[in-house]
């Protein structure tokens, strides 16, 4: 059982970037993650979770643009739930996300962003919060793809078994965009790590993921997203190791931006 819930944790990312712009043909480039669209979202993934994903942008006075952006994962959670579609709550992510221009030649665009992530299932319990960016480095020192720093500050709390714990951490990635023709479609190659620690329970992660998503129509209002999964997972409790091992999972869905 809690196998399958730190695997809720795991595989759910702290960060979501897209691009802020008027959604018709080429101006929608969701593989730039300093930029932001309002957009909605269906995955589904091997383990036969649902993930509904919904986003709103919009843009201030002074050039600073913003989006605020809700997630949540359903699925089964039984003996037999990676088999198995459900509609039982598992985890849900809320996110307030803004970038700008920096003027800064080496990285012309950087975000911040504030994360609420919420798991609710049997046998482990959650509320972090996550205080984090990403830049975009100029794309002059990448010739032939897109490079995206991302960092995050982590903290709230565990309940595990009933054993509750506060924690805290770091979570750092970098990933890469790679174009893919001329279409719009592009693949993204993102490593991870996160590491989160309190007086009992301690966690860490280390993952891969491999994106292709392409726009499905002309207009590049609707895309098919595709993503490959590899992370090993870590959980221990009181010096108690309950999770280590490697897992992998594969996502598609559709997206449509407005």
């Amino acid at each position: 059982m809690i196998k399958k819930l730190f695997i809720l944790l795991a595989v759910n990312p702290f960060f979501s970037f897209y691009t802020f712009a008027e959604a018709s043909g080429e101006d929608i480039d969701p593989s730039d993650l300093t930029n932001v669209y309002t957009q909605a979202a269906i995955m589904v993934s091997g383990n036969s979770n649902v993930m509904p994903v919904a986003m709103v942008s919009g843009g201030y006075d002074n050039g600073h643009q913003f989006a605020f952006m809700a997630e949540a994962k359903f699925g089964n959670t039984g003996d037999n739930g990676d088999n198995e579609f459900g509609f039982e709550y598992g985890s849900s992510r809320f996110q307030y996300f803004q970038v700008a221009d920096t003027g800064v030649n080496f990285m012309p665009r950087a975000g911040l962003s504030v994360d609420y992530i919420n798991i609710r299932a049997s046998g482990l319990k959650s509320d972090l919060l996550a205080l984090g960016g990403v830049g975009a480095i100029n794309h002059e020192y990448t010739p032939g793809f897109m490079l995206f720093p991302i960092a995050s500050y982590v903290y709230g709390q565990f309940d595990v078994g009933g054993l509750k714990d506060d924690v805290d951490g770091v979570n750092v990635s970098l990933a890469a965009s790679i174009p893919l023709g001329s279409s719009g479609a592009f693949m993204m190659i993102w490593p991870e790590y996160r590491k989160l620690s309190g007086s009992s329970v301690e966690t860490e992660n280390l993952s891969t993921k491999l994106i292709v998503n392409a726009p499905l129509t002309s207009d590049r209002k609707w895309w098919i997203n595709t993503r490959l999964e590899l992370d090993h997972s870590d959980l221990s409790v009181s010096g108690i190791e309950l999770q280590n091992q490697w897992n992998s999972d594969v996502y598609m869905g559709i997206r449509y931006f407005f």
